[in-house]
């Protein structure tokens, strides 16, 4: 069904608005809503309402996200930890997931890239209200998401939406050669200043990484010219902060300079020494419980500290054990799957967006602990929802007759 009824693209706008506004929450009892859940939720009851395959939700990859779930009650049964709040949130998420694959499999998949252009507006317009705040009233040299004084608080938070959605507003920068539109390309470089000014170093590595594995990807294909815009930009930007914002160039640089110091035993700061001290302990707790770990949100409660893990990884290999960790390696596996598949067989922007977009978040929560985000699971959700033409990656011309197993078959492999 394609999006002939306004008040779908009115819905799909909402969504794009309201994902990069990770400050802007509804609270209901324990649980703050972000707000773009309102219109997926409509989108979701509007779509379910639609004549649906049920063989797109009952595929066994989509699956994974309810034996993590699982892993994380059985865990609970057996641990002396059982964050009952904790486990409501990680099972709304998995909903989330869900209801998402539902939308794009029921909506055309016009709707990703409705919802992306409004994101990466909305994205651009919030960090320019952040970057005035931050770099000119409070005179700092970093970005965060307090509004009334500066604060390194939350930016977690600020730096994981980013994480989501610079890889994204980078495959646009592909697309403008048609769209030609000097709007997204503003908004584009304010998106990648922002993710720099909020100074996170896990953040930043993450990009780089995900954006060479898609420079890779664009040589392979042979689009060099795709490849030389991303390098230029980036390069400009450095050298536009290095030459008018000396200052926030070299407070970013310093931060980066200290991560040779953890291989030299020099003094590699508090956050690397905190993050240091909690992956220790995360290998101390899992000998203690190896098979079902030691309950969900159990790592924040048996450290004296009160820290997190820093790191989703650990953070299921300590709570969860072999069994939620083996688990997580499936979900991990077949979105691997994913990614590869359409970087291979899709040039449009949305899909490679989103595919990247996911990729910068596996890689980014080596870092910190964004399991429990809805982001997280609406991003994974964006990605299982995306239809892959399946002659395409077969290569060649299917038969029209007799070869719907086939085509089914292979279709629900992927």
């Amino acid at each position: 069904m394609g999006l002939t009824i306004n008040i779908d693209k009115l819905l799909c706008y909402l969504v794009g608005i309201f994902v990069p506004l990770v400050a802007a929450r509804l609270s209901v009892g324990s649980y703050e809503m972000p707000l773009y859940l309102i219109p997926l939720n409509l989108l979701f009851i509007k779509a379910i309402m639609i004549k649906m395959r049920e063989r797109y939700l009952l595929e066994q990859e989509n699956l994974y996200p309810v034996l993590l779930m699982l892993s994380i009650i059985v865990s609970a049964l057996f641990s002396q930890i059982i964050d009952v709040s904790g486990i409501i949130k990680m099972a709304l998420n998995i909903f989330i997931y869900f209801q998402t694959i539902v939308i794009l499999k029921t909506i055309n998949e016009n709707a990703l890239d409705i919802i992306f252009k409004a994101a990466i507006l909305s994205c651009s317009a919030y960090l320019i209200v952040l970057i005035y705040i931050y770099i000119i009233e409070f005179n700092v040299l970093y970005i965060g998401v307090n509004l009334d004084h500066a604060t390194k608080e939350g930016r977690n938070s600020l730096a994981f939406m980013l994480a989501f959605m610079v890889p994204i507003s980078i495959q646009y920068l592909s697309g403008l050669a048609i769209n030609k539109s000097k709007i997204l390309l503003v908004c584009i470089i304010v998106n990648i200043f922002g993710a720099i000014l909020t100074q996170s170093r896990g953040l930043i590595i993450a990009i780089i990484i995900s954006t060479t594995i898609a420079v890779i990807n664009l040589i392979r294909k042979g689009n060099w010219r795709t490849s030389l815009q991303w390098i230029v930009l980036f390069s400009a930007i450095l050298l536009f902060m290095s030459v008018y914002l000396p200052d926030v160039f070299n407070s970013i640089y310093n931060r980066y300079s200290t991560i040779g110091s953890i291989f030299q035993g020099d003094d590699i700061g508090y956050s690397a020494e905190v993050r240091i001290d909690s992956y220790k302990y995360a290998f101390e707790t899992f000998d203690s419980a190896p098979i079902l770990g030691i309950g969900y949100s159990g790592f924040m409660e048996s450290n004296f500290t009160g820290k997190g893990t820093h790191n989703d990884y650990l953070k299921v290999f300590s709570e969860l054990g072999l069994f939620g960790l083996f688990i997580f390696f499936l979900i991990f596996k077949t979105t691997y799957k994913k990614c590869i598949i359409l970087m291979n067989s899709t040039n449009e922007v949305s899909k490679l967006g989103i595919t990247f977009s996911v990729i910068t978040i596996f890689i980014y929560i080596i870092f910190i602990n964004a399991l429990e985000t809805p982001l997280f699971w609406l991003a994974l959700g964006m990605l299982r929802g995306i239809r892959i033409n399946v002659p395409q990656i077969l290569g060649h011309k299917l038969p029209v007759g007799g070869c719907k197993k086939e085509i089914k078959t292979i279709y629900l492999s992927i």
